[in-house]
């Protein structure tokens, strides 16, 4: 069949005139037609016009593969054909109005749609932009329209400034292809920035199935990129910070263990013992503050720190913090000097978190100082604030890296050359622990081996009625005479404290088991039970209600000493029945006074 023929096999020519036989006639020679695929349109002569007309369906007919594009705003607007028992009803509009309504229909979905649409013909010039895409590139339809192509226009240079060939490009690799292409560009905004974006291209296929064109769907991703980046940091950060922290654990074991190893043959030197003991002390001193200062994270990622508030004299606080960093300052023979207001200065604070405020700054401004360097400590009143400066003569801060030098577990130096130690905790701490009290802190530095200075300013208050008197735990005698039970499932940690109490004259016996404890508790009636809550089977809690509840067991001190140390640990150990709570590594001082407090 030739074109022509072809033409006309789409076409049926009828009258809108003439009686309503005639027009129920034709209309039922259309319909067959169309079921028929004898037809796709129809020609209505009307006075000499032809217009031409199509279809919309009521019902399914599978038969009709398309409707009818044009209508004409005749005298007919419906006709019924009888196709034996059933009867299907079609309704005739004008063509002007279906295709009013597909515009608009389509011109609200684009208009509306946040991702940004663009539509290129075979020439990759832009044909169709909608606003969110005019939004998106700076450009309007018009300037697009200017004989350059979507590529020349939006992504022609490399973010490094190169030059990008269209023909690496693949949204313009997109066309002829006959799938859809996905992936990731990076386009130039009107104002010249560079942006990522997401890319969708699909194609536009003729009548004969050729790709005519590309249809593309762009979405801006920058935000993704930077939190995707900001997880590859974090991601990093926690690498290294579990590196480091191996490092930190290490740096103080190696000599516990290297003097444990000297004692074995070197008990009988008293003056190595001696100094063999003062090591390990302040080996392990450092180790306590490193786990603290670990749970001190934890504590303030889940906004569980509580400030006991009080008139705190800065003097005091200050004296506390470098009271804390003597052993670090007496090993690097640094110089310290501290200038005060003439009068006290008053902060409502939290004594034992400022200090440790002060005392991290300090610690920072010791560790990264080389050896015999000096480190000035000062402060000034400034419009009802102090402002307190921490300054050293040390390694300095590189521009690049003031800016975070806040954020927890940052670190100056590369942390796989950690020659200066440290986790990056301590800055990070004393951010979060300033601004709970209402300051702010901030650092300076001139750049590398140029020294840097700290500054925390907090509000001042008015000073307390009477003055603060000053505490101190006593170094009293340590308490003897008690009959104590030491409960630990750890055998090395319940024989050691058992062997230290029996040395300072007290009666004592071991359990390693809630049961056994409960047991022997009630044969040996000890004045003070010493119980682990991490026990196996029966918790240290179970232990001690079970304890409360027997008739021998309402007046027996009982003592939580375990590794469980945040708040909630010393609630439940309240609420079950314990009379302290101490964290291990136990301060023996305070664990004297309690003994000392049981026995009166």
């Amino acid at each position: 069949m030739s074109s022509q023929e072809e033409k006309h096999r789409h076409t049926v020519v009828g009258h809108a005139n003439g009686g309503p036989d005639r027009q129920y006639d034709e209309a039922q020679e259309i319909v067959r037609a169309l079921k028929g695929g004898e037809v796709d349109a129809v020609v209505v002569e009307d006075g000499g016009r032809h217009q031409l007309m199509a279809l919309a369906k009521l019902t399914d007919l599978d038969e009709i593969n398309e409707l009818i594009r044009a209508l004409r705003s005749g005298e007919v607007d419906a006709f019924v054909t009888d196709e034996g028992d059933e009867n299907r009803l079609y309704a005739v509009a004008p063509i002007h109005e279906v295709l009013s309504q597909q515009y608009h229909l389509t011109k609200a979905i684009t208009d509306n749609a946040t991702t940004a649409l663009f539509i290129l013909d075979e020439h990759q010039n832009c044909v169709f932009m909608n606003p969110a895409a005019e939004q998106l590139t700076g450009f309007t339809f018009d300037e697009m329209r200017d004989g350059r192509t979507l590529h020349d226009i939006v992504h022609h240079t490399h973010a490094n400034g190169s030059e990008y060939p269209a023909s690496e490009c693949p949204i313009n690799m997109a066309f002829p292809s006959q799938s859809q292409t996905k992936g990731e560009e990076v386009f130039i905004h009107r104002d010249g920035h560079f942006f990522d974006v997401a890319f969708a291209a699909s194609p536009i296929l003729d009548a004969s199935g050729e790709a005519a064109g590309t249809v593309i769907e762009v979405r801006d991703i920058t935000k993704r990129k930077a939190i995707e980046q900001e997880l590859r940091d974090a991601d990093r950060r926690k690498d290294e910070f579990i590196a480091t922290l191996a490092h930190e654990l290490r740096n103080p074991l190696a000599p516990i263990s290297n003097l444990l190893a000297l004692m074995k043959n070197s008990e009988h030197d008293a003056e190595f013992v001696r100094d063999a003991r003062d090591t390990i002390e302040r080996q392990l001193s450092k180790m306590v503050r490193l786990v603290d200062d670990l749970l001190d994270v934890s504590r303030i990622t889940r906004n569980a720190i509580e400030l006991r508030r009080e008139p705190v004299e800065l003097g005091s606080a200050i004296a506390d913090a470098r009271e804390m960093c003597r052993p670090m300052i007496e090993q690097l023979g640094h110089k310290i000097d501290i200038s005060l207001p003439s009068e006290p200065v008053y902060l409502d604070a939290d004594a034992a978190r400022l200090s440790q405020v002060l005392g991290n700054l300090i610690n920072n401004a010791c560790k990264f100082t080389p050896a015999g360097g000096r480190i000035e400590v000062g402060a000034e009143c400034l419009d009802g604030s102090v402002l307190v400066k921490v300054k050293d003569s040390g390694i300095g801060i590189p521009q690049a890296q003031l800016s975070n030098i806040f954020d927890m577990f940052s670190q100056v130096s590369n942390p796989r050359d950690n020659t200066y130690g440290g986790m990056g905790i301590g800055l990070g701490l004393a951010k979060q622990l300033v601004e709970m009290h209402g300051g702010s802190i901030g650092a300076r530095s001139d750049g590398e081996w140029k020294g840097s200075e700290f500054t925390v300013r907090l509000p001042m208050t008015e000073p307390p009625p009477t003055p603060i008197a000053e505490t101190a735990l006593a170094d009293g005698p340590a308490p003897s005479g008690c009959r104590i039970l030491v409960v630990d499932d750890n055998f090395d940690s319940a024989e050691s404290m058992a062997t230290l109490l029996e040395h300072t004259g007290n009666e004592c016996r071991m359990a390693h088991a809630g049961p056994e404890a409960i047991e022997l508790a009630e044969a040996f009636a000890p004045n003070v039970i010493l119980l682990d809550i991490g026990l196996p089977g029966m918790d240290g809690y179970e232990v001690c209600r079970a304890i409360r509840e027997k008739s021998w067991g309402s007046d027996v001190w009982i003592i939580a000493m375990t590794g469980w140390g945040q708040a909630e640990d010393k609630k439940r150990s309240r609420e079950a029945g314990f009379n302290a709570h101490l964290v291990k590594p136990v301060d023996i001082t305070k664990l004297y006074e309690l003994i000392a407090a049981a026995r009166q």
